[in-house]
């Protein structure tokens, strides 16, 4: 045995060491798409979830029901795998056919280009994958035991038409020690800056797999919502020893997206590595 699995120190040692050895069922709970609505309801409240238009273990029932022209499909066990339908979609390209190694990918489509045939294909293919194991990745248990759905919910855009930025708040018993914005830019690249609880950015980069994040040139403002933001976190966190909560601001509302048990599969590579030691001292084996 490796002595960091003996003795964790980095943030990422300390996710793979709960990745093996935790096995808290409220984990698994928020892991899945569907069932962490009704904990972020229980919290907080349902003015902070985005609208589920349908739900169905069969795709194709998911369109039983009028959905308007932007919308997202995606399943409810597993993180990557989805299709955006948004009128300001990168490509006029239609949904591509599903092919064995495809694995977790997200599709941008526009409405007048988006098949629903070409889609439930899609989402079948995603549910006949198991996310709690996958080749090159560490096993994520808190996915084993998810009852797969398809499921079809609401599009957030911000104002400018742009898919909003996420803010990660990294939060130990509910406190946040760090915040990551991560935004997405309209070709589909990313990048992510890191700031303390007060807004006080960091100069960290993120390598996640073969992706290297950047950081945000352009530092944004510190939002006016940002203590009600961090509010929302410790009352999502508080039951956890640490979990990863993550918001969109659109118009001055916030939506919670989703919560994070074990980002990267604790493969993420913090450079200069600092903040992977500094986010590690604060967990307790």
């Amino acid at each position: 045995m490796r002595k960091s699995a003996k003795n964790p120190q980095t943030f990422g040692e300390h996710i793979r060491y709960k990745m093996a050895f935790e096995r808290n069922p409220l984990r698994a709970q928020v892991s899945d798409k569907l069932l962490v609505r009704n904990y972020i309801s229980e919290k907080v409240g349902t003015e902070y979830l985005n609208k589920l238009y349908s739900q169905d273990v069969h795709p194709r029932k998911l369109f039983e029901v009028d959905l308007p022209s932007e919308f997202v499909l995606k399943v409810n066990h597993g993180s990557g795998g989805s299709i955006i339908v948004r009128n300001d979609a990168p490509t006029d390209n239609p949904l591509p056919a599903p092919n064995r190694w495809m694995g977790w990918k997200r599709f941008q489509v526009k409405p007048e280009s988006f098949s629903s045939d070409a889609a439930i294909k899609l989402l079948d293919y995603w549910l006949t994958l198991d996310y709690s194991y996958w080749a090159g990745r560490y096993p994520e248990w808190n996915y084993s035991e998810i009852n797969r759905m398809a499921l079809a919910e609401e599009l957030l855009i911000s104002q400018d038409s742009s898919l909003p930025a996420d803010y990660r708040f990294y939060t130990f018993h509910g406190e946040t020690k760090i915040i990551g914005l991560d935004s997405t830019y309209p070709d589909g690249s990313k990048s992510i800056k890191h700031f303390m609880p007060d807004w006080t950015p960091i100069d960290v980069s993120l390598q996640a797999g073969r992706k290297i994040l950047l950081e945000t040139k352009n530092i944004p403002h510190k939002p006016q919502e940002l203590e009600l933001m961090k509010e929302l976190a410790f009352k999502l966190g508080q039951d956890f020893d640490w979990i990863r909560v993550d918001m969109y601001l659109i118009n001055g509302h916030i939506y919670i997206g989703e919560l994070t048990n074990f980002p990267t599969a604790g493969q993420g590579i913090y450079r200069p590595k600092f903040l992977d030691y500094y986010l590690g001292h604060f967990f307790k084996v």
